[in-house]
């Protein structure tokens, strides 16, 4: 996945994606982000 350098070097997960799958990708980490924080603010405090 992404795009690699021929040295078979580490490659960024992101670098090969469409400006469009990067938004996508970066609103549902956003989303599942605020989910979590949502449902910590649920829990009582122990």
């Amino acid at each position: 996945m992404g795009a690699c350098d021929e040295n078979g070097e580490h490659c960024d997960l992101l670098e090969g994606l469409s400006p469009g799958m990067k938004r996508m990708f970066f609103a549902m980490a956003e989303t599942a982000v605020e989910q979590i924080n949502e449902n910590n603010l649920d829990k009582p405090n122990i």
